[in-house]
């Protein structure tokens, strides 16, 4: 997976919080932990869970997003990694909004307390 992504060996197992000795003599029998295994899907974000797992299927997803076979009709679902993006930039635009509507406040409170001074 690391040689495909054109990542080098070191680098990885620092990021996902393990050594090369995990992969050498008696370890390779030892299952990776559920830390490891989300370290690893969080530095290669388009890793095929499944594959990981399993060793069954694909070993990176094909695009951020997978048609599901369910019954007759087909689902479309999109990855976590696209789902984040996209809630990034709600969330940014939601910020914005909320951040205007809080100006737009202030001022109308401005302009309620110049109307009460001008009228004492």
């Amino acid at each position: 997976m690391i040689e495909t992504k054109n990542i080098k060996k070191e680098t990885f197992f620092k990021k996902i919080g393990i050594t090369s000795s995990n992969f050498r003599g008696e370890a390779c029998n030892t299952p990776l932990n559920s830390t490891t295994i989300a370290n690893i899907i969080a530095e290669i974000p388009d890793v095929n869970p499944e594959w990981l797992l399993t060793g069954s299927g694909e070993m990176l997803r094909n695009s951020s997003v997978g048609i599901i076979q369910n019954g007759n009709k087909n689902k479309i679902e999109k990855s976590p990694v696209t789902l984040i993006s996209t809630d990034n930039k709600e969330n940014e635009d939601l910020r914005e909004k909320i951040k205007y509507l809080e100006e737009l406040l202030t001022a109308k409170n401005e302009i309620i307390n110049l109307l009460k001074n001008k009228q004492s």
